[in-house]
């Protein structure tokens, strides 16, 4: 897998942070420093919603427009479809690059 994103970008960060913990190989590559960035479309680049997380088998996920992390103790409810929405990318992130996903506890009595 490969991680397209820039340094200090949360949700470029967040996932970078969030594969390498779970032992994911995967290749980052900072649009501004490395310069594997010079190759690919300048529009390509800029109308994506980044980071992209580019698969082996070529296809690619984007980050969602709005992305959020909750910080503990400090979320903004003005945020929730945000927050839901960045969840939902995680796990397909993590599905994706084929860690197992938590099972579910709802109940379904």
């Amino acid at each position: 897998m490969t991680l397209f994103g820039r340094r200090g970008q949360l949700a470029a960060e967040t996932a970078r942070d969030f594969l390498e913990r779970n032992q994911v190989p995967l290749r980052w590559v900072d649009l501004d420093l490395d310069p594997l960035a010079a190759v690919l479309s300048d529009r390509e680049i800029e109308t994506a919603l980044q980071p992209i997380a580019l698969f082996a088998d070529g296809s690619r996920l984007e980050a969602p427009e709005g992305y959020a992390e909750p910080t503990p103790g400090r979320r903004d409810p003005g945020r929730a479809s945000d927050y839901l929405a960045s969840a939902v990318w995680r796990t397909e992130l993590a599905t994706r690059a084929g860690l197992p996903t938590r099972p579910s506890t709802t109940s379904t009595t």
